[in-house]
């Protein structure tokens, strides 16, 4: 898979147990959603420098490839009620509590199955963080971070390292990478050959 499938895996996952927030990834040109809101970023991928090598139609090469992902959970907190005659509390912050639970589904049996399924690893890297901020010096935005680590493979096949697997039609990528005559270059792989043998005479 390539990392823009894995990124989207990941997404999928959070989605499922945060049904109740709003996901959204970093740096992208959206409004800021209300609480409870999950945000998350890739920050970097590493690729192998050995690939694994084997022959389908084409000859495909295969990638580990590891990258580090960055959730922050924003949330409201858990009101409190008040007593009475008095002013409600202000609202519990459970930004880390919430964010550990998720760590608890991620392991469960749940999460473990679909990790299997996508063929993809995730891990809690680190601790995690409250890293609840003051706003306008009236009321705090309370906020939650862990890190994971994502691994997964990429297979790059054909002479270009870019022909689509099985029947799947060629797309150029959004950036522009890749043309058609790329996808279509042929390694020039053979399945048999004629072997003439020829005694030497001493």
């Amino acid at each position: 898979m390539t990392t823009e499938q894995a990124q989207l895996l990941f997404e999928r996952l959070v989605k499922q147990y945060f049904a109740g927030a709003a996901v959204q990834w970093c740096e992208t040109n959206q409004v800021k959603p209300l609480y409870p809101f999950i945000a998350l970023k890739l920050t970097n991928v590493s690729r192998s420098v050995h690939p694994d090598t084997y022959e389908e139609e084409e000859v495909c090469r295969c990638y580990l490839c590891t990258g580090r992902l960055t959730l922050n959970l924003y949330t409201k907190g858990r009101k409190q009620a008040a007593k009475p005659g008095m002013t409600a509390p202000p609202a519990r912050n459970t930004a880390v509590s919430d964010l550990q639970a998720f760590l608890s589904y991620l392991g469960s049996d749940a999460g473990q199955d679909f990790l299997l399924e996508h063929n993809l690893c995730i891990l809690p890297e680190g601790d995690t963080l409250d890293v609840s901020a003051l706003l306008n010096e009236s009321k705090y935005e309370y906020r939650a971070r862990q890190e994971f680590t994502i691994s997964f493979i990429d297979k790059a096949c054909g002479h270009s390292g870019i022909t689509p697997p099985n029947e799947e039609q060629f797309e150029q990528t959004p950036s522009g990478g890749g043309t058609p005559e790329q996808a279509e270059d042929k390694t020039g792989w053979f399945e048999s050959a004629q072997i003439t043998q020829v005694k030497e005479e001493v």
